[in-house]
């Protein structure tokens, strides 16, 4: 589905991602972690095609994603960014609807298809925004303009959704909606999901793999509870994450330790 082979990415002469190598398999769902500005969004980029790596390769479903057409490669693969704007005063439901234009190639007014206005529906109701469908995407709330756009990610039906900070401005109960969302889509349809996140309750509970980046490389890869005890997760953070179990369940939940260097007393 996805290989990314020695990667390497500089913004000018300052190098952002190195030596990057990644596999994503059917049924995956990937979550990418690390301290601010060490490259996330940049290798959902070159997944995405929306960066070339200067060196090394990427791979999605055998086209180099850089040099696709952007409708041939939407029927494969979908993007959502960490932020969106739209010109036109479109309703949720026309955004959500969006998502069919790859498998059409045509305008957005041509999307009134039976299997069209269902896959919408069935996004809109997996990501909680069914009740939404007529406001003006301008009028919801920055929350709810995000589910939509999420809703608009699954209409795509796509084989491989990327994801930067996807629940950013959500509320917990919708938060978890996302990951419950993104579940379901990776088990139903056998597509893999990659997301960013800094939400490392939602990445230990939701999550089938955990990836780190530190200092431009991939320094950890696995079952996110593994990773998150690890001393390279400890070494990106700067502080040591401490990984426990909901009680009478088996569901995970992450709390920061104590920073090095920390005088006693101190949090």
């Amino acid at each position: 589905m996805l290989t990314v082979s020695g990667a390497h990415f500089s913004y000018g002469e300052r190098t952002v991602l190195r030596d990057v190598n990644l596999r994503v398999g059917a049924s995956e769902l990937v979550c990418i972690v690390g301290a601010n500005g060490v490259g996330k969004t940049t290798l959902l980029k070159l997944i995405g095609g929306l960066l070339q790596p200067a060196q090394g390769s990427v791979r999605c479903f055998d086209l180099d994603p850089a040099h696709t057409k952007r409708h041939v490669l939407a029927r494969k693969l979908s993007y959502l960014p960490q932020s969106y704007q739209l010109s036109f005063p479109f309703r949720v439901s026309d955004v959500v609807l969006m998502g069919r234009y790859a498998h059409h190639g045509r305008g957005v007014l041509g999307l009134d298809k039976d299997e069209d206005v269902e896959a919408a529906r069935t996004a809109m109701e997996r990501c909680d925004v069914l009740h939404l469908a007529d406001r003006p995407f301008d009028a919801v709330s920055g929350g709810e303009q995000r589910r939509a756009l999420l809703a608009q990610a699954f209409c795509q039906r796509s084989e491989l959704v990327l994801l930067d900070e996807p629940t950013s401005a959500l509320d917990p109960a919708h938060a978890m909606t996302v990951f419950a969302a993104l579940v379901k889509e990776t088990d139903e349809r056998a597509a893999s999901a990659i997301a960013v996140t800094h939400d490392l309750n939602l990445a230990a509970r939701y999550a089938t793999r955990l990836i780190v980046i530190d200092e431009c490389e991939i320094v950890a890869d696995g079952e996110p509870r593994e990773v998150l005890e690890s001393a390279a997760t400890t070494k990106a953070f700067r502080v040591p994450m401490h990984v426990d179990t909901l009680p009478t369940t088996d569901i995970p939940f992450v709390v920061p330790g104590v920073m090095a260097g920390s005088k006693p007393g101190e949090r």
